[in-house]
């Protein structure tokens, strides 16, 4: 039995730390640059980056402090499982995974695959609603038990018309999500390129009712 993280917590925590934390060797070593480098020297791309490292290092530390050693984490920046799966990344941006192995029909060696999808992650935070819909519809394609969207919030401009509300966008993502299996929730934080200003005091976290009539329910 696989206990479900809190997520909230986990999303918090992990924009806390790539906010104020050091940046991860593995990101330093890829971009070369310094270790100590500061939020406030990274470009709005690499601030992304940070914080989903900073999300599947922590999803990792989840599990495997409940002793579920079947159970692995995929993300791009993550090589750990090159030599089994010959991939960084397995079709999301963080893919929860319980693998198994199976015996090869020629050379009888064993290879590595999956047996389970627990959690599927995609980030987006474009203003651009297209480019959101079509990573929101990666989740509906997956087959996890868990299905996560993070999105940029969004800040009200009276006269715009141009400018998605929150309401708006959650309204606008009701129905792919309606066609989602398994849960679905959806991360509104601050664009990267505020998070010089705006922390995790403004993160909000919604959870599809799965219900005959399908809602957003706020968790946090």
């Amino acid at each position: 039995m696989v206990t479900v993280p809190n997520i909230s917590e986990l999303i918090k925590s992990s924009l806390q730390e790539a906010i104020s934390g050091p940046l991860p060797p593995g990101l330093a070593s890829k971009w070369r640059v310094e270790p100590q480098l500061t939020i406030s020297r990274l470009t709005p791309w690499q601030r992304s980056k940070k914080f989903i490292w900073e999300l599947a290092n922590k999803l990792q530390a989840s599990y495997g402090t409940t002793g579920n050693s079947d159970v692995e984490v995929f993300w791009r920046e993550n090589e750990n499982h090159r030599r089994d799966f010959h991939i960084n990344e397995a079709l999301f941006d963080i893919s929860v995974v319980r693998k198994m192995t199976i015996e090869s029909p020629s050379l009888r060696i064993l290879l590595q695959s999956y047996s389970e999808a627990l959690w599927q992650i995609e980030s987006e935070f474009s203003s651009n609603t297209r480019e959101v819909l079509q990573d929101f519809g990666k989740l509906v394609l997956g087959s996890a038990q868990n299905k996560l969207f993070i999105a940029a919030a969004r800040t009200d401009r009276p006269g715009s018309r141009r400018v998605v509300s929150n309401a708006q966008l959650l309204e606008f993502l009701l129905r792919p999500a309606a066609q989602c299996s398994g849960t679905v929730s959806v991360a509104l934080v601050p664009h990267p390129r505020q998070w010089d200003r705006d922390g995790i005091d403004n993160v909000r976290v919604w959870h599809l009712n799965q219900q005959q009539t399908k809602s957003w329910s706020f968790l946090t």
